[in-house]
């Protein structure tokens, strides 16, 4: 990759494409997630977002649209997702 092409990236209109922001990624040991904005963490790993797992997250949840959730709620939700993901 040539200094001029980087340099259009990162000063220019122009966008890399998904394959060569991939390898850019690699080059400097990074996510694709930080380099797009959506991480701060230039270190973090795809295994350490435990915290963006859907499982947990019904677990945490306390409310749906404004409406307390109990726990006969959150099993629901659980069973529709896993008979909707394994039909994958």
């Amino acid at each position: 990759m040539s200094a001029q092409r980087y340099s259009n990236w990162e000063y220019g209109p122009r966008e890399p494409d998904y394959e060569l922001l991939i390898q850019i990624a690699d080059l400097f040991a990074t996510t694709t997630d930080y380099l797009t904005g959506r991480i701060d963490n230039p270190n973090l790993q795809p295994t350490e977002r435990t915290s963006n797992d859907l499982d947990k997250m019904i677990e945490k949840a306390h409310y749906f649209d404004g409406i307390p959730i109990n726990d006969n709620d959150r099993e629901i939700v659980r069973a529709f997702l896993k008979g909707r993901f394994s039909k994958r």
